[in-house]
């Protein structure tokens, strides 16, 4: 300092005074520069306060979406697993109606819906039945012109009533 108030030609007072003006100024600028930092770093910290917001708000509506889609696939779910159910149901049910109607069929086929003459106790008889079913007309005719295909029991070949067999 005192080399400086020799080259200038002025006191060291004054060389003091603008020492300090020129910290000042410079203090002054880092306390500016500085307060444009911490300005850029809160301008930041808001920005990423609203990200983080925006992107929490994006979250929550994302799991809400996906919270009602499993719902309402839990839903589908199980009216599909309700209709397998009743369809399954329906299907045993199906399957007993099925049952019934093969041993109601197999007992049809087991019983005889009419009986077959014997040959040894009127061969002619065997000859009128077996001709009535290759020519049902003919026969009906031949038995209505014969008028006796009974034994006289009042009951005729193949369980049937002499009456019924007129008819035919």
């Amino acid at each position: 300092m005192a080399l400086q108030a020799h080259l200038y030609g002025g006191s060291s007072l004054q060389v003091l005074d603008s020492s300090f003006a020129s910290v000042a100024i410079i203090a002054l600028a880092l306390l500016s520069f500085a307060a444009t930092l911490y300005n850029v770093k809160l301008n930041a910290d808001c920005r990423n306060k609203e990200t983080a917001s925006k992107e929490r708000i994006s979250r929550n509506e994302t799991e809400a979406r996906n919270k009602e889609i499993r719902s309402k696939e839990r839903i589908v779910r199980m009216q599909i697993e309700a209709e397998l159910e009743e369809t399954k149901m329906e299907l045993e049910e199906t399957k007993v109606k099925l049952e019934k109607t093969k041993m109601e069929l197999k007992k049809t086929k087991m019983e005889p819906t009419y009986r077959l003459p014997s040959p040894q106790s009127n061969p002619g008889l065997t000859y009128r039945f077996l001709s009535s079913q290759l020519n049902p007309a003919a026969a009906a005719a031949a038995a209505i012109g014969s008028g006796s295909c009974c034994d006289g029991s009042a009951r005729c070949w193949g369980s049937r009533s002499c009456d019924e067999h007129a008819v035919l």
